[in-house]
């Protein structure tokens, strides 16, 4: 919106911009064409199939550069249900935060890594429970991350 824009279709125009060589501007509704909307929509799907095919989220624009993550936990384990369900609900249950969860399967091996970035160190019996579980579990190993 432009300052002293015509709240209505019959107003008045003006601005100090409209002077300016190679210069287009549009009203805010700008976008309300059908064309504008095509281009939404396919934008939009793009962007979905995109995060189906990749797990990325592209144009995301509010991803935290810098968080609170002091640790980091690599966790391979086997590729089964359940199994960063029961990982999450043990650092829940040690009231530990996780920031961030990527977790890679490998083609063929029935296995993963996950890496969880967490605000604390989890307690000794915390990583004990996680690591006894010897059908779900390969290795635990907790990373101290670099401050920003």
């Amino acid at each position: 919106m432009y300052e002293n824009e015509p709240g209505v279709g019959d107003g008045e125009f003006v601005n100090v911009l409209v002077g300016v060589p190679n210069w287009v501007g549009t009203h805010h509704v700008g976008a309300s064409t059908i064309q504008a909307q095509n281009a939404t929509a396919d934008e939009t799907v793009r962007i979905i199939e995109s995060y189906l095919r990749t797990g990325g989220v592209e144009n995301c624009v509010n991803f935290a550069k810098v968080t609170p993550a002091t640790y980091e936990l690599i966790i391979r384990h086997y590729d089964r249900v359940g199994v960063l369900t029961r990982i999450l609900t043990d650092l829940r249950e040690s009231k530990i935060n996780v920031h961030e969860v990527h977790n890679v399967i490998f083609e063929g091996a029935n296995a993963a890594v996950a890496h969880i970035q967490i605000d604390s160190y989890p307690p000794k019996e915390a990583l004990e429970r996680i690591s006894s579980r010897k059908t779900e579990i390969i290795s635990v190993r907790s990373v101290k991350l670099q401050q920003a």
